[in-house]
């Protein structure tokens, strides 16, 4: 996946916050804050699983650095549909290593996704190309009202001894969207 110039300089950018980690609260895809995940109530989503198709646009959320620490990091991707019209989304999440390398592989990290039903977390396989790893684009998305919320949480460990590369790796969440928005 190759990487735009608007990616790389975020990146460069991100990773220079080294010492912050995951720690950082999401925001939303307008820049305002996202509600802890804490805050929104078991079921306030208004969402159900749709058919996903082919996407048809991006919306790249806030960037940050990996830490090497060999610690779970929680992330949570959080998304709001501020159109008039529903609209099928999904979540990927995308690690970057540096630009001139070296290459994060995906046994360098452990990427997890917290499943609300079972309460516990669940290993999510990890592709890699051009020295990005990522989850899979889903082949169902959630559909959202206008107004409703998408919030996922992740837990992404890199293990110490993995590539000199996670000092610099950066976190990026987004969200895939299907359809128009007027769908």
């Amino acid at each position: 996946m190759p990487r735009s110039p608007q990616r790389a300089a975020a990146a460069a950018a991100t990773s220079l916050l080294l010492a912050c980690g995951l720690a950082a609260a999401a925001t939303t895809a307008s820049g305002a804050p996202a509600p802890s995940p804490a805050a929104a109530a078991p079921g306030s989503q208004e969402a159900q699983s749709s058919p996903a198709g082919a996407p048809t646009g991006f919306v790249d959320l806030p960037a940050r650095p990996v830490a090497d620490d060999g610690a779970a990091h929680e992330l949570t991707v959080h998304y709001r549909n501020t159109g008039t019209a529903a609209r099928t989304v999904a979540p990927q999440v995308l690690v970057e290593s540096p630009d001139a390398g070296p290459y994060l592989a995906p046994s360098d990290l452990r990427l997890e996704r917290f499943d609300p039903a079972t309460r516990t977390w669940a290993p999510m396989a990890l592709g890699t190309q051009t020295g990005t790893l990522y989850t899979a684009i889903p082949a169902a998305g959630r559909r959202l009202a206008p107004g409703a919320d998408l919030d996922v949480r992740y837990r992404l460990t890199v293990e110490p001894a993995g590539m000199s590369a996670a000092r610099h790796a950066v976190v990026q969440p987004r969200i895939v969207l299907f359809g128009s928005a007027a769908a």
